[in-house]
């Protein structure tokens, strides 16, 4: 019975987390869009959506290998910080830079929608701006 039960409470979490995880990266681009184009707000969700559904895997691993690069470039200043807390160092200088450095890279998960956003969107290949200028004149 036991057994049975673990079985349906897998299925159960499956059922929640599977659809959050794909509309968590079905709506991976919603920032960019709102900035970029000018829609309403469902129109946002459905354009995102549209966007994104043939990019779903992709989407997946980059998030994937840039939240594992983040925990990694975390590492060396979290234990500089525990080293320190454990001696009984208080260096403040040290604690804001380490505050300024997360700030920084929190804001990376923006810079990344952005990113994935312009890759999607971007269906021709730039044309070199002296072929440009040319046919202008």
């Amino acid at each position: 019975m036991a057994l049975l039960a673990a079985i349906l409470q897998a299925v159960g979490y499956l059922c929640l987390l599977v659809p959050g995880v794909l509309l968590t990266l079905s709506f991976e681009v919603i920032y960019p869009l709102a900035a970029h184009e000018d829609h309403g707000p469902f129109a946002t969700l459905k354009r995102s959506f549209d966007l994104t559904k043939r990019h779903l895997g992709k989407i997946f691993l980059t998030r994937l290998v840039f939240s594992l690069l983040l925990i990694v470039a975390g590492i060396p200043a979290r234990a500089a910080l525990r080293t320190l807390a454990a001696y009984g160092i208080n260096y403040w200088p040290f604690q804001a830079a380490v505050g300024i450095i997360v700030d920084i890279l929190s804001q990376t998960s923006t810079i990344l929608s952005l990113v994935i956003y312009l890759s999607i969107t971007s269906t021709t290949p730039a044309r070199p701006l002296v072929a440009e200028t040319a046919r202008t004149l």
